[in-house]
């Protein structure tokens, strides 16, 4: 193979890559029991999201267990459509406790960008996410980021949100979590 050859495809996967990045943010739409977990934590002066990886989780008795205060605090877990999708379906999980944002959307950093706006204008209170730092290295979720169109969550995160929301005071924070 000629590096004009090499050239060429790297171009077009790149290329490729860009164009299944989301330019906009899905619409969100969230299910009764997430409406119910949002009107609860309004209440609180602090909304608290930390995205996670999705985990399987039985739907045994446990899950419908409500005996702890909702205090503020999200776990969001968003799981990747094989299709392009126009709206984030949020469905609120209770689990050991523990109050799950569960989404299905096209991209994650998108996603997650659209549901802490919503989440903002559902309980008027800017919300902090706290995303987890990737296993691989940054070269590696770049090169993700352009071939497969996602990658580099927390920042694709952020730049998203300062997109959409151009007041400071009332975009959600990013910050990362090791």
């Amino acid at each position: 193979m000629t590096l004009v050859t090499v050239m060429c495809l790297a171009a077009a996967g790149l290329a490729a890559g860009l164009l299944r990045l989301p330019r906009r943010l899905p619409h969100v739409v969230f299910d009764a029991r997430a409406q119910d977990m949002l009107a609860a934590a309004a209440k609180h002066r602090c909304i608290r999201v930390i995205a996670m990886e999705p985990v399987p989780y039985d739907d045994g008795p446990h899950t419908e267990r409500d005996d702890h205060d909702c205090d503020g605090t999200f776990f969001i877990e968003v799981t990747v459509a094989r299709t392009r999708l126009a709206v984030a379906a949020v469905h609120g999980v209770r689990y050991y406790g523990h109050q799950i944002l569960a989404v299905r959307a096209s991209s994650v950093g998108p996603a997650i960008a659209a549901v802490l706006l919503a989440l903002r204008d559902a309980t008027g209170h800017v919300p902090v996410a706290e995303i987890g730092w990737s296993r691989h290295s940054l070269a590696r979720e770049a090169v993700q980021l352009l071939v497969r169109g996602h990658g580099l969550t927390a920042a694709r995160t952020r730049h998203l949100l300062a997109r959409a929301e151009q007041d400071p005071t009332r975009r959600p924070k990013v910050s990362l979590r090791s």
